[in-house]
């Protein structure tokens, strides 16, 4: 007999009854939860479904008007989003004994089709793999200061398996490789603080605290207080907001480690693998008791994300972290699943 699948903190339950299109609904509901630039969520699904088969397939797609047009005119961080989200949902399906085969960028005549998913079979989902389910409601972008305490060798270490499993590389800085991943971060922010897209695009995706829109970056995330937060777009066009100075010099000061996660080349699919592996050095990181914090500014500019390659010794870096201990904060809103679910299901049988 089929038993409930347990819940994931801050998830429902998924009934033992529940058929295939509630539990595509119910996995799509984690895959959101993925994290993306400026909580821009540039991912959109179809699904087709067959109750009486238990087969059908969910399409992934690149939303490009959810690609930030400035901060990443190329959409690889939306890709890289793209790939966190479609970790997500595979972890989902395997926890409610859904078998599938995943396809990365199967037709280069549909750019912005990125996975198929095909849905057949029964899997089981081993506790490994729960542990990570069970950090996708609780991952949260970690934008307060760092405490006191640090990841062991041995912490790191399966990281870096984490990574690997989805094809992508970690590689965990030391202290004067940290410097200069910091330094071509600070040059990259003094570039990016004179530029007014730049600035566009950020208060473009800048919430108040009392706005109630389920995407986009409010205020509390940076802990920011409501009448900061009311002024803190018209602060970033005026290009007088004091966030990313204040978070700069705190991150020069704080305990952890910084680890670069990079992919196998700059095609869509390696960079939909490092995002895959991404989430779950993210996930895995949440397990263990710890928080990560985004540093991707050096990213953004084509000599200082050589740079920062030059420093992990990677050829293609995706994305720069920094790993420490610190308090839990609630996970910014996401849209319904009603809003990026296209979903078509079959309930009778043919005559």
């Amino acid at each position: 007999m089929k038993t409930a699948v347990p819940p994931s903190r801050g998830l429902a339950l998924l009934a033992p009854e529940a058929g295939l299109a509630e539990t595509v609904r119910w996995s799509v509901a984690h895959a959101v939860l993925a994290p993306s630039l400026m909580n821009s969520q540039p991912w959109s699904f179809r699904a087709r479904v067959d109750e009486h088969s238990g087969t059908g397939t969910i399409e992934v797609y690149l939303d490009r008007d959810r690609v930030l047009r400035h901060l990443d005119p190329t959409a690889r961080e939306a890709v890289l989003a793209c790939g966190a989200a479609l970790l997500n949902l595979r972890l989902a399906l395997h926890g409610a004994s859904v078998g599938s085969s995943l396809r990365l960028c199967p037709d280069p005549a549909t750019p912005d089709l990125l996975a198929v998913l095909v849905l057949r079979g029964r899997s089981r989902e081993d506790s490994r793999e729960w542990v990570l389910r069970d950090a996708v409601p609780r991952r949260a972008t970690c934008r307060q200061r760092f405490e006191s305490g640090d990841l062991s060798d041995e912490a790191l270490d399966h990281l870096v398996a984490e990574a690997a499993y989805e094809g992508a590389l970690l590689s965990v800085l030391d202290e004067e490789q940290g410097r200069a991943a910091r330094e071509a971060g600070a040059i990259a922010r003094t570039r990016a603080a004179g530029d007014e897209d730049y600035a566009t695009d950020l208060a473009t995706w800048t919430r108040s605290n009392l706005d109630d829109a389920v995407d986009g970056l409010p205020g509390w995330a940076h802990g920011q207080g409501l009448f900061a937060s009311l002024e803190e777009a018209a602060r970033l066009r005026r290009g007088t907001s004091t966030v990313a100075d204040d978070e700069a010099a705190r991150e020069l000061q704080e305990p952890g480690h910084l680890v670069v996660i990079g992919s196998s080349g700059e095609d869509r699919e390696a960079v939909l693998r490092a995002g895959s592996g991404l989430q779950r050095v993210l996930l895995r990181t949440t397990a263990l008791g710890f928080a990560a914090r985004f540093l991707d500014e050096a990213l953004r500019y084509a000599d200082t994300r050589t740079a920062l390659g030059r420093v992990a010794q990677l050829d293609h870096p995706q994305c720069l972290l920094h790993l420490g201990c610190a308090e839990p904060l609630p996970t910014t809103r996401r849209r319904p699943v009603a809003d990026v679910l296209a979903l078509t299901e079959t309930k009778e049988v043919a005559p």
